[in-house]
């Protein structure tokens, strides 16, 4: 089996890096440890379209998301929820509003926001397809406006947006096809990576990979370059190769679960806006077009641990949590977000997912300065020059990481002077 670039990882990141490899002409076998692919946190995300409302304690970041939200547009303006008809539509336009008890003030709210709308009219210019008119990207609106979706006792103001939603099956269906049919790329599920180690092979340095298959066998593979882009496993793994090459790693990390309740819409709900977030950070919910939601409420969906996951943790992380305990869970989430927007108390629970996020330094979600809201540190990252670990932050930042993963393995292999490494399973 020769390849190029090992890729581990199955979920959008993996999977659109190695078609973005293989486009240019790099051979690729992708391995996922689970039998199904964009299944894992792929599956556990909230599919938005970010334009920086989400970052309101680091401009930086939020300027971030706009040129990213084009790159992707690029590639994938095709698996956008689509709007119904009228000016307004409900999967068109997203809500962003102030908590009374924000922690951002509503002068600094709305300096923010003109800061992210000049940006957007500047990347407006540059490209065909977009979310919408400079001058739309947002409305602060009057009180008659939303108080029929919001508490205004607990609401201090609510701007619409042009934030928009990701029909996440379609996104799915599309990636998996491309990289299935692809004549560089070779996938192998229900490969689990275990660990990686630096050899020497044909006088170069290269990579072995322990792999764990499906029938609990242990194979080894070898590549030149290998591309670490797992969520779950992806500290673990950038550690064993880190401690082989006595390169220091993060001595502190923070793992972060993230809850999400999927819950059932009916009657005025269902034409509830595509996004709507409240900042404090407090809650947010997707309005996912087929008559469910997803909701976020911070003091009940935002867990951290630190320098391991905790043994409660796995059976939400792992899909294998009770009935009765996601009732819970759910009815804890429906409550809290109700405080914001009541219409919501006591919506019907359909499902709790979990995914782990983590960070390096400080994580509470209500200090402005920690790295949950400074997200600038994420990308593609150099953990040896051929072992590249992708820290996807968000999905709409993935476009624009591959192009980064495409350059530099053009750059490496134009420096090593050669155009094909060799992968072989040994």
């Amino acid at each position: 089996m020769d390849s190029d670039y090992v890729v581990i990882g199955g979920g959008f990141a993996g999977l659109h890096c190695a078609k973005s490899l293989a486009d240019v002409g790099f051979q690729v076998t992708l391995l996922e440890s689970a039998n199904k692919l964009m299944d894992g946190a792929t599956r556990h995300n909230m599919a938005r379209i970010h334009l920086g409302w989400h970052y309101p304690g680091s401009l930086e970041t939020a300027l971030e998301c706009i040129p990213a939200a084009f790159d992707f547009l690029k590639d994938f303006s095709d698996v956008l929820l689509k709007p119904k008809v009228g000016s307004f539509s409900p999967f068109k336009n997203g809500l962003c509003a102030l908590a009374a008890n924000s922690f951002t003030s509503k002068t600094e709210w709305l300096a923010i926001a003109d800061s992210l709308r000049s940006c957007y009219a500047q990347e407006f210019t540059k490209h065909t397809s977009n979310f919408g008119a400079p001058e739309d990207f947002y409305r602060v609106l009057d009180e008659r406006e939303w108080r029929h979706i919001f508490n205004p006792n607990t609401i201090l103001s609510v701007a619409s947006t042009l934030e928009h939603f990701v029909d996440l099956p379609a996104l799915s269906a599309k990636v998996i096809s491309a990289a299935q049919s692809h004549p560089n790329i070779s996938i192998l599920t229900n490969h689990e990576v275990l660990e990686g180690y630096p050899i020497t092979a044909n006088g170069k340095e290269a990579v072995r990979l322990r792999v764990r298959t499906g029938d609990g066998s242990i194979r080894n593979f070898s590549a030149n370059r290998v591309l670490n882009a797992s969520w779950a496993s992806r500290r673990k793994l950038d550690a064993s190769m880190a401690c082989h090459l006595k390169v220091d790693e993060p001595a502190s990390v923070t793992y972060r679960l993230r809850v999400i309740s999927r819950v059932q819409l009916a009657g005025d709900l269902i034409t509830l806006p595509s996004l709507i977030t409240v900042h404090g950070p407090l809650f947010s919910f997707t309005n996912c077009g087929d008559g469910t939601a997803l909701m976020m409420y911070e003091p009940v969906s935002n867990a951290t641990s630190e320098n391991s996951i905790p043994k409660e943790w796995l059976p939400m992380i792992s899909g294998n949590l009770p009935k009765s305990e996601q009732a819970d869970l759910a009815q804890l989430i429906s409550h809290g977000v109700s405080q914001f927007m009541p219409a919501l108390k006591g919506v019907e629970p359909i499902s709790i997912t979990a995914g782990v996020v983590y960070h390096t330094g400080n994580a509470d979600m209500y200090d402005l300065n920690s790295t949950v809201h400074h997200r600038l540190g994420t990308g593609v990252k150099a953990i040896a020059d051929n072992w590249i670990s992708l820290d996807s932050g968000k999905l709409s930042w993935i476009p624009r990481y591959a192009r980064q993963v495409v350059e530099l393995g053009q750059r490496q292999s134009s420096a090593s002077g050669t155009t094909h490494a060799s992968c072989f399973d040994k």
